[in-house]
């Protein structure tokens, strides 16, 4: 079973479209560049991810503790997984959209280095 934690997609997923609208709403400069560029490759991280058939899914490990009969601490323990996005092809039409989002990232570039050029 192999999935990414929630927490981990869900903070891609931020940090991509964060530096996609900054990228979109500041100049061109260096630091634009490289935040544009993070946001292409996490953009396309997500999308190779999901297309390739794996899940996003949150593990939930909860520990109890007892007593047994001759009175000796016994830990029992139960795990839980809530998934997002299951394994399989679910989720593969999102991967396809993150794809989209990478390319209108590398469209950003593309327009703003024409805008220089211009110049």
């Amino acid at each position: 079973m192999a999935t990414l934690e929630t927490g981990v997609f869900i903070f891609m997923i931020a940090f991509s479209f964060g530096f996609m609208i900054w990228g979109f709403l500041r100049s061109a400069g260096m630091l634009t560049y490289m935040l544009r560029m993070v946001s292409i490759v996490m953009f396309f991280g997500l999308a190779m991810f999901i297309v390739s058939g794996y899940g996003v899914a949150e593990t939930t490990t909860i520990t109890s503790q007892t007593l047994d009969s001759s009175d000796a601490v016994v830990s029992l323990s139960s795990t839980h997984t809530e998934f997002l996005i299951p394994e399989g092809s679910d989720g593969s039409w999102l991967g396809w959209v993150f794809l989209g989002f990478g390319f209108i990232s590398m469209g950003l570039i593309v327009k703003d280095v024409f805008e220089v050029a211009k110049h």
